[in-house]
């Protein structure tokens, strides 16, 4: 038997499968705009990250200070040089290849060798600068000295004739204590170090 063609029914079924195309498409439209919309808003509310504050190593010095043109051998007035029982004036020694600043050396009463070498560094990136160069240091340990992130760091390490201690300023400068040993003393080279420091912060002015 033949089948006879019947243009309405493939009309219908044609129309049906249009609308339904069409209705699925419209909630997949909507279902799309609505997570890109979320996805957006969460991405949004995410913190970003500060690169500064990533990618410091060093501690931040909350209260800083300035010791541009502060002469090395100002760090220690004659007082405080006489109660450690050093000479109450320093003595400037030859800058460091490559520096501007000259140390300044307070050597023990009578005595020509040991005491304490002070300056500050004003050209780098103050404590970041030693932070960078931890592994070079055996004894590498945080500290803070008067509300300032400290490190004690000696080339070699610390011992029986030397110890350091570096002090942040701000970003950018921090002081240096390198304290030595004299002839026929012993004392614990990295307290005295750390006192030093303390009175050395006293004579730096505050960042205007």
């Amino acid at each position: 038997m033949a089948v006879k063609f019947n243009p309405l029914s493939l009309a219908s079924v044609s129309l049906a499968t249009v609308l339904t195309i069409s209705a699925c498409s419209a909630i997949d439209d909507g279902s799309s705009g609505g997570n890109t919309d979320e996805t957006s808003a969460s991405a949004s509310e995410l913190p970003s990250a500060d690169p500064q504050i990533s990618d410091s190593l060093a501690p931040p010095v909350s209260s800083r200070k300035d010791s541009t043109g502060v002469e090395s051998c100002a760090l220690l007035t004659a007082d405080d040089a006489s109660g450690f029982g050093l000479e109450p004036e320093g003595s400037p020694e030859e800058a460091a290849a490559g520096t501007d600043y000259e140390p300044c050396r307070w050597l023990p009463a009578g005595e020509n060798t040991g005491g304490v070498v002070l300056y500050t560094d004003t050209e780098r990136d103050g404590l970041e600068e030693i932070y960078r160069l931890e592994s070079e240091y055996p004894d590498f340990r945080p500290l803070e000295i008067a509300g300032h992130p400290a490190v004690q760091a000696t080339a070699g390490g610390a011992d029986e004739f030397s110890c350091g201690i570096y002090v942040g300023l701000s970003d950018s400068q921090y002081l240096n204590i390198l304290a030595q040993r004299a002839a026929g003393v012993e004392e614990d080279l990295c307290m005295k170090a750390e006192k030093v420091a303390e009175l050395a912060l006293s004579n730096i002015p505050g960042e205007a």
